[in-house]
């Protein structure tokens, strides 16, 4: 067991005979992943591990908590009780607000040569949240080519949460993401109104710029603004024990992703509003569409949505959701 005096920007290594993984305390980052044989990365990340802290908005490979995405106004209830959470995306609260859990600093808890436990206690009240919450998310490479990453959590008293991973994907480690082929095992997805909050409507994809229900390449699928892709598909209704396939994207003579889960919903980001900046992994600079986001989640706004999954956790639940990437 690793004490709590770890730096939170200390880099953790983590190895297979097929992958490199990087990750560190703060916000339970993945900083770097990498198939061996291959010197390219497969996300963004930084440089300077610092610049975590300095670019914390764009979440890049974060842990976020405790209600990734958008809740309406800031508004919501629990049980009764009204809550009043800070609206960090105008007019809407996203994220779990500004200093949610990708901007918090995780202990390290167990450790191995291929796995990682990070945890944090969020204080009754955090972000305007009731409960306590006692949470982990570990990572750990199992068959040798699969990232797994576990969340856990308890809470003290009726709470809502819904935590996801925040990794943008590059399979080419350079460029623009527009060439990658996705293909998203969904056949509903959740309209919004041009501020990403979801419209309450469930949607079919057939026939629509947001069906990929087969393989198609991003660049022939790009939406017009202001609805570029930004949009929660409809996994299930509820989440499930074992991860389930969820997506699967490649890009010319680069390796081929899976994502499987457990969640319900995947929000796919395809990145049109990536800052221009510099200080990337292996001195890139990013900028719009240079990474895209598959976001394995609970629905936006379920809070405010009785017909969207429930996100509330009680004192006699336990929360765990997985999502595992898988590489060939």
């Amino acid at each position: 067991m690793i004490g709590n005096t770890m730096n939170a920007f200390g880099l953790i290594s983590l190895d297979s005979e097929h992958l490199h993984v990087v990750v560190m305390p703060f916000g339970a980052t993945l900083v770097d992943m990498r198939i061996k044989g291959i010197d390219a990365p497969l996300i963004h990340g930084w440089n300077n591990p610092k610049d975590y802290a300095v670019h914390s908005g764009v979440f890049a490979g974060a842990v976020v908590g405790r209600y990734a995405n958008r809740i309406a106004l800031g508004k919501t209830q629990v049980d009764g009780q009204n809550l009043t959470l800070e609206t960090n995306s105008a007019p809407h609260h996203s994220h779990g607000g500004s200093n949610g859990f990708s901007s918090q600093s995780w202990r390290v808890g167990n450790k191995s040569a291929s796995s990682v436990e990070f945890l944090l206690q969020s204080p009754d009240g955090a972000g305007g949240y009731p409960g306590e919450l006692n949470v982990s998310a570990t990572y750990e490479i199992v068959d040798e080519h699969i990232l797994r990453l576990t969340f856990t959590a308890t809470t003290s008293k009726t709470t809502l949460l819904n935590m996801c991973h925040h990794p943008y994907f590059n399979l080419k480690g350079h460029g623009d993401t527009n060439d990658h082929t996705l293909e998203i095992a969904a056949d509903h997805y959740l309209p919004h109104d041009g501020s990403v909050l979801p419209t309450g409507e469930i949607s079919p994809v057939a026939s629509t710029p947001f069906d990929f229900m087969h393989p198609r390449q991003i660049a022939d699928a790009k939406q017009s603004s202001p609805y570029l892709y930004n949009h929660t598909y409809a996994l299930a209704r509820k989440s499930r024990e074992t991860p389930h396939f969820a997506a699967r994207l490649s890009a010319p003579d680069s390796p081929t992703m899976e994502v499987w889960t457990t969640q319900t919903g995947l929000h796919f980001y395809n990145g049109y509003k990536i800052p221009t900046v510099g200080g990337g992994l292996d001195g890139q600079s990013y900028g719009p569409c240079s990474g895209l986001c598959l976001e394995a989640q609970n629905w936006p706004d379920a809070p405010n949505n009785v017909s969207f999954p429930s996100a509330k956790l009680t004192p006699d639940m336990s929360y765990k959701e997985i999502t595992e990437y898988k590489f060939y």
